[in-house]
């Protein structure tokens, strides 16, 4: 396949879970949940009003591994923010696989998905499981980077043998490590390899160095630091619900059929009107390029007749943007979300202009914050 555009699908996701939200509020408070119990039974909750929150969380979790695929590819972020973006996809998915199991109407364990007849599904349950397990390991991985840059090389070592034993395929269904790449799992195998190769490699040189230079002592695995806090940078993008003025039928006793045919005449007659109205080819392609449309030279001519004292006045252009500086002189940024930006490490500078250039979407900021460095 092509390039994969890391931002625009990271705000294509966010966009979708800000529609599941959308869905959600109408189920709850919209009385779209009373029109499906109609349809499904009024003892029935909708499975689309227990699933909504679960899979927004998922698209979440989704749209922050592209930011931290993008970042990763930069090469530009702290080892240490890796980490805590990590954990935040952990912590969004956990949420997600909570929720799913919470309502047995759900039936989390029979979800499965398949791009067609011919591939194998592969259950959601299994698909999350990787992702959690996979996004564990990576966050040991760059908290083993961010340790062994402080010289704090034993507990490096720890942080790396745990990313290595996550990324194991996992013996059982209670054993560490990640679920078999079943399904379309099976399009990472090659990339997981990679991985695996990586980090093995990286723990050989961290062994090799401390066993000859450093000589700290290695603690036992349940005996290591807890990772930092995480942290969850992506929120919904609002629906904007569009302003639909609906069409007025009186039925008078008419048929469906007979409406059908009225609205097809009405629609008729309005495409007549329409057609006659807009400019053919040629005058749009004249009026693209400055000139006047053939329908508008007379108007044109007597236009080219009024003298300049009669000419009317210039219609002002737009009012600019306000600058930056005039942005933030109002308040535009908020001082909460600055601050948690400026606590992740990066300048208050740059934090406010991210802000500023995102209107104020912590979310997106911090995406091109990471993205930048």
């Amino acid at each position: 396949g092509g390039t994969v555009d890391a931002k625009r699908a990271s705000e294509r996701l966010r966009s979708a879970a800000g529609t599941l939200d959308y869905l959600q509020n109408k189920l709850e408070e919209g009385g779209w949940s009373e029109a499906l119990q109609c349809i499904v039974g009024p003892d029935t909750t909708p499975v689309e009003l227990l699933g909504a929150k679960a899979f927004r969380d998922i698209f979440l979790a989704q749209a922050q591994q592209f930011a931290i695929a993008q970042a990763v590819i930069d090469g530009k972020a702290p080892a240490s923010l890796l980490c805590k973006l990590c954990l935040g996809v952990v912590h969004n998915l956990e949420i997600a696989v909570s929720a799913l199991r919470a309502d047995p109407a759900i039936k989390y364990g029979k979800i499965t998905g398949a791009h067609g007849t011919a591939n194998q599904a592969c259950p959601l349950t299994m698909f999350l499981a990787f992702q959690i397990t996979l996004f564990k390991a990576l966050a040991n991985r760059f908290a083993a980077a961010d340790a062994w840059a402080k010289a704090d090389y034993g507990t490096a070592i720890g942080y790396q043998q745990r990313a290595a034993t996550l990324l194991r395929e996992r013996a059982d269904i209670s054993s560490p490590g990640l679920p078999p790449t079943v399904g379309q799992l099976g399009l990472v195998d090659g990339d997981l390899t990679s991985l695996r190769n990586e980090v093995a490699q990286t723990l050989k040189g961290y062994l090799s160095d401390n066993n000859s230079v450093y000589f700290s002592a290695v603690p036992a695995e349940d005996a290591l630091p807890p990772l930092p806090k995480h942290i969850v940078m992506m929120k919904p993008t609002p629906l904007v619900e569009p302003d639909i003025a609906p069409m007025a039928l009186e039925p008078g006793g008419k048929s469906d059929e007979d409406l059908a045919r009225e609205l097809q005449e009405q629609f008729q007659v309005e495409e007549k009107a329409a057609a006659a109205d807009s400019p053919g080819i040629m005058d749009t392609l004249t009026s693209m390029l400055g000139g006047a449309s053939t329908k508008d030279k007379p108007a044109a001519d007597a236009a080219a007749a009024v003298t300049a004292d009669e000419a009317p006045p210039d219609v002002p252009s737009a009012p600019a943007p306000p600058s930056y500086e005039a942005a933030t002189a109002v308040g535009a940024v908020s001082s909460a979300q600055e601050n948690r930006l400026v606590e992740m490490g990066f300048g208050r500078e740059a934090v406010r202009k991210a802000l500023a250039d995102n209107n104020n979407d912590e979310g997106a900021a911090l995406n091109s914050l990471v993205g930048g460095m």
